[in-house]
């Protein structure tokens, strides 16, 4: 992967972390879907034009008062159930101490 800062990184949405674990496994494996648009900005080596960039449909919810009973990328989320709307997804593990909250596997 060449030269890093860090061997890990955290990834928040709204204030609360959403992924957590080593870099590697992080661009290579991202768990949630956050985590994926956000590494779908990156720059990428190609013709210009060609776009792999993830665009998230939706409105943010608020940051100033967010309902702790819902997920705060809820309705921004490609992957969201309905889950999503009513419990807030707690941290899971997916092994080599990559950690991502999301209800789905």
């Amino acid at each position: 992967m060449g030269w890093l800062l860090a061997d890990r990184m955290l990834v928040m949405y709204l204030g609360r972390i959403v992924a957590m674990g080593s870099v590697n496994d992080a661009f290579e494996r991202p768990r949630h879907p956050y985590t994926r648009a956000l590494l779908s900005c990156a720059p990428a080596p190609g013709p210009v034009g060609v776009s792999r960039r993830i665009r998230l449909s939706g409105k943010p919810r608020s940051a100033v008062n967010p309902d702790p009973d819902v997920c705060r990328f809820s309705g921004r989320c490609p992957e969201g159930v309905e889950r999503c709307t009513s419990e807030m997804p707690m941290l899971r593990s997916f092994g080599g101490g990559h950690v991502a909250a999301r209800h789905l596997a």
